[in-house]
């Protein structure tokens, strides 16, 4: 058969096909449809605006090992807008925000993952309900380097020279596996109730734990240096300096005891009440040295 064929069917492939995700090339940028976005470049805010805005679910962006950049001039880097669910958010440095670098906090499952926040004259980067923080960075902002509300877990992220290192403002998260060191404030804040803290390291924050009375958390070992015997494996570290004992309410000297021997207690003082009321001694209770009467007679006694 000497007929020829036909022309050859066409092999190319659209731009759709050959990358099914949606570049971002510049800022501002509003995602109004669920599906997968990526950075193109490192990225510069429009002054007082957002960088990202995220107003739908179900929502993958990848930042590429690009920087999302405020230039101390945008709002917020990466904006969760209202109570968006099912985002992953991942792979890039976001710094130099005035609010926060990513705001997460009324949304729902979001995935957080290897993540630089620094640099933000805000907040870092609020995690919302049923979500989790991994493998991020928290460096150098203002505010709080990584904080969560509900039911989700930050783990395995460093948090270091912030304003509050890692914080769980309400219930029922996990806060594991974690660092937080020389924050202004503190390293470790949990708030709210039924948060669980353990495997964690603080070192040299302006206060190393703030554990709310309805939290749970192991044994914090201070200052643990050498080969640790304990095989709890759950335990929480801190390294700070250790000095003589002040009525604070702090365990000032290491000794894991807080405010042990009465610190600025001891002397004589007048409690002005009368009588055999009006003699006093000072001690250190609740963080305070108060004047305490010497007499076991009531205050409201005709002894007194």
């Amino acid at each position: 058969n000497l007929t020829p064929p036909g022309a050859p069917a066409a092999t190319m492939k659209t731009l759709q096909q050959i990358e099914p995700r949606t570049p971002i090339s510049s800022l501002p940028f509003v995602i109004t449809n669920s599906g997968s976005y990526y950075l193109t470049t490192n990225l510069y805010a429009a002054a007082g605006q957002n960088g990202i805005t995220i107003q739908t679910n179900s929502v993958t962006l990848d930042l590429g090992g690009f920087v999302l950049d405020g230039a101390a001039t945008g709002l917020t880097g990466v904006l969760v807008s209202g109570e968006r669910q099912s985002i992953a958010l991942f792979n890039g440095t976001i710094r130099g925000w005035t609010l926060a670098a990513v705001d997460a906090s009324l949304g729902r499952q979001v995935h957080s993952s290897a993540l630089r926040i620094t640099g933000n004259l805000g907040e870092g980067l609020l995690a919302g309900t049923d979500s989790l923080v991994e493998s991020c960075t928290a460096f150098n902002n203002t505010g709080t380097g990584i904080a969560a509300v509900n039911q989700s877990r930050i783990v395995g992220c460093v948090a270091d020279a912030n304003g509050t290192g890692i914080r769980a403002s309400g219930w029922g998260n996990r806060i594991e596996d974690n660092s937080a060191g020389t924050n202004t404030l503190t390293g470790f804040r949990l708030d709210g109730g039924q948060n669980l803290l353990v495997r964690n390291l603080a070192r040299y924050n302006g206060t190393n734990y703030n554990v709310g009375s309805q939290n749970s958390y192991r044994q914090i070992l201070i200052n643990a240096y050498g080969v640790i015997t304990n095989n709890n494996p759950w335990l929480n570290f801190e390294f700070r300096t250790c000095a003589a004992e002040v009525c604070n309410g702090l365990d000032d000297d290491c000794n894991g005891v807080v405010d042990n021997g009465n610190p600025g207690g001891g002397g004589a003082c007048a409690t002005g009440n009368l009588g055999v009321c009006a003699a006093g001694t000072l001690v250190c209770t609740n963080g305070a040295v108060a004047c305490v009467t010497m007499s076991t007679e009531s205050p409201l006694s005709r002894t007194c």
